[in-house]
């Protein structure tokens, strides 16, 4: 994870790669932030540890769905908040903290993970303090779906 000297971690897990760089970026500006390509990728993080605050879940992917990952993640003993994001779907599944209808800004998401992280008591390790902080993104800055997949 990219280190900051924010307390809130987030697991961005996001297929689109260009949607996913952008909320890593953007996100990284208030709080501790990777990325996982897809759920089995995301669930192989969290086995690795630590931990995050809490977890930002598109729900269509290949390989391992969002729905997939929140199905796994009822059979852990302790397990971070999840708030799911869809262009798709527009209510948050069984297991989700939140949900956000894509496109959504960058403090609409914000605001999502910290009530989900705070409502779940979700504490994270300080990052290093000798990190440099990234720039801030625009005020305002939106996230767009990518263009509409053929289905799989």
């Amino acid at each position: 994870m990219h280190a900051s000297p924010h307390a809130l971690r987030i697991l961005v897990v996001e297929d689109e790669p260009d949607i996913r760089e952008m909320l890593v970026a953007c996100l990284s500006c208030e709080a501790e932030v990777e990325g996982a390509a897809d759920g089995q990728e995301a669930l192989d993080r969290l086995a690795r540890g630590p931990l995050p605050s809490v977890i930002l879940l598109d729900l269509r992917m290949p390989r391992l769905s969002g729905e997939g990952v929140l199905r796994a993640l009822e059979r852990l003993p302790a397990r971070p908040p999840v708030v799911t994001m869809s262009a798709c779907t527009h209510e948050a599944p069984p297991g989700s903290a939140a949900h956000l209808d894509k496109p959504f800004s960058i403090e609409e998401a914000l605001s999502a993970l910290r009530r989900a992280s705070r409502s779940s008591g979700t504490t994270a390790r300080e990052a290093s303090a000798s990190s440099p902080t990234p720039p801030r993104p625009p005020a305002g800055a939106v996230l767009a779906p990518a263009p509409t997949p053929l289905p799989r």
